[in-house]
């Protein structure tokens, strides 16, 4: 009987053991085929997800870079717009995405403005795999009605020194870019500007054209069509020096307004946390040769102006927070 029982246990012990290496070499396929998709990687379609609406500035660059991505990476590169909430509900659906490689954020600097207002619970910098900034845009301009009498920003400002509270500048939302923008200039300029949301670009634009508004902050990239035609007159332009579009329009420096945070926006490539490191550099270094691409560079500098300049993800990442620090010495703005 003893023998019996010996048998059995070594019977049950020989199973376990069994069973113990079939797990074992079970999870090391499984993890052998995941190196191997990872190495494959891109295998099909990747899904770039805009926060915001489409038609803007962000909307047009990321269409215009993914036609070039997609000749590098080899895939298909879908770009959808998730609007809601200053751009967080777009971004968080990259946040809990699963970390694969096959959904990607495309944002820019407003997404700062977010963590320094608090409207994201969450990091741009930290929770995300970022993958490395494309280009950035350096004709911030102030736009105004082509037939209204102010010849410049300063025009608008004398005017609401004069009028307190009754010289109205659009914003595209309450928190953004648009927002910040107009509170740096009328705390600088120490004037009251009745601050008006109208919740888009477009309808900012609409504004001004119906003269609803004496100017809005806009890129070239969104307005470009209004200049061009003559409805719309730039007005100043946050920039160091006076921009080669516009050589007989001051900027915002030259009229007395440091706000030299404002000068340069850029836009940039993130992935869910925890996205494999070797997909992340894939998914750069196609972004990098885009970069280098002279019709590419040709393309964005013509249609929108916009400089094709790559940085890769540990020099993004230093260069978003230094960007970061600029915008929250102005977090009181929006209490």
């Amino acid at each position: 009987m003893k023998k019996i029982k010996k048998m059995v246990c070594i019977v049950i012990s020989c199973i376990l053991w069994v069973s113990l290496l079939g797990g074992c070499s079970e999870k090391k396929n499984e993890e052998t085929k995941a190196d191997a998709e990872m190495t494959d990687y891109p295998k099909y379609s990747i899904q770039v997800i805009v926060p915001l609406g489409s038609g803007g500035d962000t909307d047009l660059c990321a269409r215009l870079f993914a036609t070039y991505l997609e000749k590098e990476l080899g895939v298909s590169v879908v770009v959808n717009n998730i609007k809601g909430a200053a751009g967080v509900t777009g971004s968080r659906e990259v946040l809990n995405a699963k970390p694969d490689g096959y959904t990607v954020l495309f944002y820019q600097y407003a997404a700062l403005v977010n963590m320094v207002t608090g409207a994201s619970d969450f990091s741009y910098i930290d929770d995300f795999e970022v993958a490395g900034i494309a280009m950035q845009d350096d004709c911030y301009i102030w736009l105004g009605n082509g037939k209204a009498d102010y010849n410049d920003l300063g025009d608008v400002i004398e005017d609401a020194r004069k009028n307190p509270g009754k010289v109205n500048i659009a914003l595209s939302g309450t928190g953004n870019m648009s927002h910040l923008s107009a509170a740096i200039i009328e705390r600088l300029a120490d004037v009251d500007f009745n601050l008006v949301d109208f919740g888009s670009a477009t309808e900012d634009a609409a504004a001004l054209l119906s003269n609803q508004v004496a100017t809005y902050a806009g890129y070239y990239v969104s307005a470009k069509s209004y200049l061009e035609s003559g409805d719309f007159k730039p007005l100043a332009v946050f920039a160091e020096q006076r921009h080669p579009l516009f050589p007989d329009v001051p900027t915002v420096k030259e009229l007395g307004y440091e706000a030299d945070c404002l000068n340069t926006k850029f836009y940039y490539y993130a992935f869910p946390k925890d996205t494999p490191k070797e997909v992340v550099s894939a998914f750069s270094a196609a972004m990098e040769k885009v970069c280098s691409d002279e019709e590419a560079q040709k393309k964005f500098y013509d249609d929108y102006y916009i400089t094709l300049k790559y940085m890769n993800p540990q020099d993004s990442i230093d260069y978003m927070r230094g960007v970061y620090e600029d915008f929250n010495k102005y977090s009181d703005i929006f209490k």
